[in-house]
């Protein structure tokens, strides 16, 4: 065949293939068809990442295991560790936030 005729294939290809992205998304609408990313993502910002910072702020290390990877786990561990040896202890209590993007 054309040599040709494979390159074109492969452009199309490439233009018409569904991103990792939207392949996860599909996969888990197909688990839960009520999923929406947009109500996960700002669940993710508002309630899991505040309970994650908090959790390590406060040396709570071993709370955070369920919730991250092992190489992740390892990492805040080890900067938790530090911090303990320096005699660091870090304030949690924020006045206020201000979200707004401009």
């Amino acid at each position: 065949q054309n040599p040709w005729v494979y390159r074109v294939s492969s452009v199309y290809d490439t233009l018409t293939a569904e991103s990792e992205t939207a392949m996860a998304e599909r996969e888990l609408r197909d688990l839960d068809p009520s999923f929406n990313l947009e109500d996960w993502k700002r669940g993710l910002v508002e309630v899991t990442l505040p309970k994650i910072m908090q959790l390590f702020l406060e040396g709570r290390i071993k709370e955070l295991k369920p919730f991250l990877g092992e190489a992740v786990y390892n990492r805040l561990a080890a900067e938790s560790r530090a911090r303990k040896k320096e005699g660091v202890y870090i304030d949690t209590n924020i006045l206020g936030t201000d979200w707004k993007r401009g």
